[in-house]
């Protein structure tokens, strides 16, 4: 089994999906709560469980665990599942495909996030670290993700550490 020691995946994963939460429900985070577990026997916890509660009342429930085998076939296995009253959204980063049911139709979209074709690099994450680029190139403050935002995320999962160590929720 391999593990990074060398941050929290609360910290080096977890936060982008804290960002993703907040930016799907698009409110304010009311309570933390954060169960963790060391498999590995590291010094800090390998697998987290974020629980956050917004202040509609709706629950976003983020896992991370940066635990595997040393020869693991993918970089990064990941999943998103959005359940709601007219809907569900699945993405399977893993399979690089994104499944969405509605009440009329089923949508299967590919989103694969870290193609290269013909030496250039596109999806998701390249557009992101192009954005990110272009923003420092030019001077100008990003809009799309700010640094108000990334701060936020930072807080929550703070708080989330906070949680795990007291076994407590954590309002906001």
């Amino acid at each position: 089994m391999t593990y990074n020691q060398r941050t929290s995946p609360l910290l080096n994963a977890s936060l982008h999906d804290v960002d993703l939460a907040r930016w799907y429900f698009g409110e304010r985070v009311r309570e933390v709560y954060c169960a963790a577990y060391s498999a590995a026997g590291a010094g800090v916890p390998d697998t987290h469980w974020v629980t956050l509660r917004f202040d509609s009342g709706a629950i976003a429930v983020c896992e991370t665990v940066q635990l595997g085998p040393e020869r693991m076939p993918v970089w990064v296995d990941a999943y998103l599942e959005l359940i709601g009253t007219e809907g569900t959204a699945k993405i399977d980063s893993t399979h690089q495909g994104t499944e969405v049911w509605g009440n009329e139709r089923v949508d299967w979209v590919d989103t694969h996030h870290w193609p290269d074709y013909r030496g250039a690099g596109f999806g998701a994450l390249t557009e992101e670290l192009r954005y990110f680029l272009d923003c420092v190139a030019k001077g100008t403050k990003p809009t799309l993700v700010t640094p108000e935002d990334a701060r936020e995320d930072i807080r929550l999962g703070l708080l989330a550490m906070e949680s795990a160590r007291t076994g407590q929720v954590v309002k906001c």
